[in-house]
């Protein structure tokens, strides 16, 4: 499964202070939400490539998992592994999607 990754931007302004900057998120190839990579540190390319934090929980969009009416287009569902590495990460989410391919958005 293909997945286009991007991180959130650095925080910029006048209250940059307050903000934290996300862990990278990823997108099915057709702009709909596919994955979240969330830490407790803050993220920072120099640690992230280094390795220098924390567990990395992964984040799932299930599209269709809520069968009920008038549920939400997709449920958040979190993986029971933990990722070490940014790139481990990455590729548990792409294998989530490569073995449960129903929970992918209908149009990818």
């Amino acid at each position: 499964m293909k997945l286009k990754w991007r991180v959130s931007p650095k925080p910029s302004g006048r209250y940059r202070g307050f903000d934290v900057r996300g862990w990278p998120d990823a997108d099915f190839t057709d702009g709909n939400t596919a994955a979240s990579i969330e830490c407790s540190e803050e993220y920072y390319p120099s640690i992230a490539k280094s390795g220098e934090h924390s567990e990395l929980t992964i984040r799932v969009a299930a599209w269709g998992y809520d069968k009920k009416p008038g549920g939400s287009a997709f449920t958040w569902l979190t993986l029971k592994k933990r990722a070490k590495t940014l790139k481990e990460a990455k590729e548990l989410a792409a294998a989530f999607f490569d073995k449960y391919p129903e929970f992918t958005h209908k149009e990818v």
